[in-house]
C-alpha cells in the first residue's frame, strides 16, 4: 500500500509549483516512512518528524507548501470508491486519516517551535494573490479589515460602511450559523470546506 498511496499522493501534487521541491520527488524514502508511521501510528517524538523538519531546513519547500501537500495526501485517503486512494480498506482509511491530521497539527506546532514560521510565508502568499476574484482580509475577530473592489460590488457596499464589522454581515440569517461554525473550525486550526449564499 505504501507505495501505491505515495504514487497517488505525487499525482494529486504534481501540478501544484512546490511538486519539484517536494520529497516525493527527491526523497521518495522519506515519503514512504511517512505512510509507514501513518498506518502505524504516531507519537510526539515519532521520528518522521524530525526527519521531515530537517528536509524542510535545508531545501526551498516552504511549511505552508508541506502542509498543503499533507492536506493533498489527506484527501487522497478519504477518496470515495473509483478514485485514488480508493483501494485502502474503510477501516484502514480512518486510521490513516486519523493520524495524517495528528502529523499535520504536529508538524504546524513543530514548525512553530523551530521559528519556521508558517504564518509569515502564508501572509507572503496572501499579498501576492491576484486581484480578480474575491479577495477579503480578517482580523483575529473575523472582523473586516480589507476586501477588494470585486467583493465589494458583490455585496453593493461601500469600504467605508463595511471595514471593522463582522465578516457574518457579509451573509444570509442561514449562512450565518454556517459562519459561526467556520469561525469555531478555524479558531482549532482544522480544515473545512464550506457554501455560502
Amino acid at each position: 500500500m505504501k507505495s501505491s498511496l505515495c504514487e497517488d499522493w505525487s499525482a494529486e501534487i504534481r501540478p501544484e509549483q512546490y511538486f519539484s521541491e517536494h520529497f516525493l520527488n527527491h526523497e521518495q524514502n522519506l515519503a514512504k516512512e511517512l505512510v509507514q508511521a501513518l498506518e502505524n501510528g504516531l507519537s510526539k517524538n515519532t521520528p518522521i518528524f524530525s526527519k521531515i523538519i530537517d528536509y524542510v531546513k535545508r531545501t526551498p519547500l516552504t511549511t505552508n507548501d508541506l502542509l498543503d501537500s499533507l492536506f493533498k495526501l489527506r484527501d487522497v485517503i478519504i477518496q470515495p470508491t473509483g478514485k485514488p486512494g480508493s483501494s485502502i480498506e474503510p477501516s484502514g482509511k480512518y486510521t490513516l486519516k486519523r493520524n495524517i491530521e495528528i502529523a499535520i497539527t504536529q508538524l504546524s506546532r513543530l514548525f512553530e517551535r523551530y521559528d519556521l514560521d508558517v504564518q509569515d510565508q502564508i501572509i507572503d502568499q496572501v499579498h501576492q494573490l491576484s486581484t480578480e476574484g474575491y479577495l477579503i482580509e480578517l482580523d483575529k475577530e473575523f472582523r473586516i479589515l480589507n476586501l477588494n473592489q470585486p467583493l465589494l460590488q458583490k455585496f453593493n457596499y461601500e469600504k467605508e460602511e463595511i471595514l471593522g464589522s463582522p465578516f457574518s454581515m457579509l451573509f444570509s440569517q442561514p449562512s450565518q450559523s454556517l459562519i459561526t461554525y467556520a469561525q469555531q473550525q478555524l479558531s482549532e486550526k482544522r480544515r473545512l470546506s464550506i457554501e455560502l449564499d
